[in-house]
């Protein structure tokens, strides 16, 4: 099944394409597939959907699953996004394109396809200096964020 959000196509995961996707227990969850920058990104959707959305970003070399301890708590109250970044989990695995910022706009243009305006963000490993969390918050702010390299 498609969705159409803002123009683009977001899709419901085929389960007879792949072994099912692993359990969180107590928790709904709705996997997607969502195009962009020319890759098809798995992402993962839990509580309510009009929720406040908050965007849950794994480390190296995890998938949304990393997230499953916090995650019964955390979609109680809030639209949790949890993308599998591209190369990992059931995601596109390009040759290139593993830069700090392709992984960045990968998360911009996810968060676009999904029609995710604002958002809070959780990351931890590399996801924490990511430059996600900076470009948002400098474009918001106008703050100047250390660069962590």
């Amino acid at each position: 099944m498609a969705h159409e959000e803002g123009g683009a196509r977001a899709t419901t995961w085929d389960a007879t394409a792949q072994p099912p996707f692993p359990q969180v227990p107590g928790v709904e969850i709705d996997h997607r597939m969502v195009h962009a920058r020319g890759l098809r990104f798995h992402v993962a959707l839990a509580g309510p959907a009009d929720a406040e959305p908050l965007v849950l970003l794994h480390g190296w070399p995890q998938h949304w699953y990393e997230w499953r301890k916090v995650l019964p708590e955390l979609a109680q109250r809030r639209r949790c996004v949890l993308p599998d970044l591209r190369g990992l989990g059931w995601s596109d695995a390009p040759a290139q394109g593993y830069l700090k910022q392709d992984l960045a706009d990968d998360v911009l243009a996810v968060l676009d396809t999904l029609c995710v305006d604002t958002t809070d963000l959780i990351a931890h490993d590399r996801g924490g200096s990511d430059p996600t969390s900076r470009r948002t918050a400098s474009s918001a702010t106008g703050d100047a964020w250390p660069d962590y390299d």
